[in-house]
């Protein structure tokens, strides 16, 4: 077993179209904290940092989204919304959660957060949101333009998406395809190795295949939500977004419209980072979440007397 996966055990929750993977740390004293990983990545590539967490004395509850990791792919494909990944994150918090919980998202996985929080607000005490995909409006207005023209073809990421490579003969030459390159570049070992071990599974033709597979990457990028501000004032719980120096998906634009919208709103940065901080510097990443996130704020603390 991989060194980071010795205080994780997998634990599975049944839905109406199959069946959804978790990572489970084992029970401490302090909060439980529930994590959502980004696109076309996997819990198990989130580990560095889940294990920060856990040693901090939080039990730490990590799911694959569906179509993602070792969770079914059932219901994930034709993707015309994100509707299901969303009820699919209110479902695991009802089969494994007693109480509201601090909740946890990386880039989509933030967006998923966000808008469970306003849907199912008796599911979250409070969310931290690492450069999660919130566009501000202009953004929102050209994405919802490009497909009422059904011109999804006219942006490359989508494109290219699909033409990435998703089989391999083995591991190794996944680590090696992957290894230094791209949106790989900077990740930590550990990192990486978490994203061999659960982001690829057997391929029918033989050898390994990416879990997450580039027709539905490439779906979550061309039908991103058109309603992305509607969530913001029905928030009630406290939100923490972190947002990385150096990327362009989480924009200051947004940043100020969500503190304006978002009572309890507070915006940290994270120095000298991209978008994939979370598992290029897991470490800085647990640093800010427990030293910054998981105290409360003032305003927190006035609300509350």
């Amino acid at each position: 077993m991989h060194e980071e996966t010795l205080h994780f055990q997998s634990r599975w929750i049944a839905s109406r179209q199959g069946e959804l993977h978790t990572l489970q740390s084992k029970n401490s004293g302090k909060e439980p904290l529930f994590f959502v990983h980004g696109n076309s990545l996997c819990a198990a590539a989130c580990l560095p940092l889940l294990e920060k967490l856990h040693q901090a004395g939080h039990p730490v509850l990590a799911a694959d989204i569906r179509g993602h990791g070792l969770s079914t792919e059932d219901g994930s494909l034709p993707l015309r919304n994100w509707d299901i990944f969303i009820h699919d994150i209110a479902l695991i918090l009802k089969e494994t959660q007693t109480k509201p919980v601090t909740a946890i998202g990386h880039s989509m996985g933030g967006y998923f957060l966000y808008a469970a929080a306003a849907r199912f607000p008796e599911l979250f005490s409070r969310i931290i949101l690492l450069d999660p995909v919130i566009f501000p409006p202009g953004h929102i207005f050209l994405f919802r333009l490009t497909q009422a023209l059904k011109l999804k073809n006219w942006f490359s990421l989508p494109r290219n998406t699909r033409k990435k490579r998703r089989l391999f003969p083995n591991k190794e030459s996944a680590a090696s395809h992957y290894r230094g390159k791209g949106m790989f570049r900077f990740w930590t070992e550990d990192s990486l190795q978490g994203f061999l071990d659960q982001g690829l599974k057997p391929a029918e033709e033989g050898g390994l295949r990416l879990s997450c597979q580039p027709e539905l990457e490439a779906r979550f990028y061309e039908s991103v939500p058109t309603d992305t501000w509607k969530h913001a004032p029905a928030i009630g719980c406290p939100v923490h977004i972190i947002r990385a120096e150096t990327s362009h998906l989480f924009a200051p634009e947004a940043a100020s419209r969500l503190k304006k919208k978002i009572p309890l709103c507070e915006i940290h940065g994270m120095e000298n980072a991209g978008h994939f901080f979370p598992l290029e510097n897991p470490e800085g990443t647990a640093d800010i979440i427990l030293q910054r996130c998981l105290k409360p704020s003032s305003h927190e603390q006035r609300i509350s007397l």
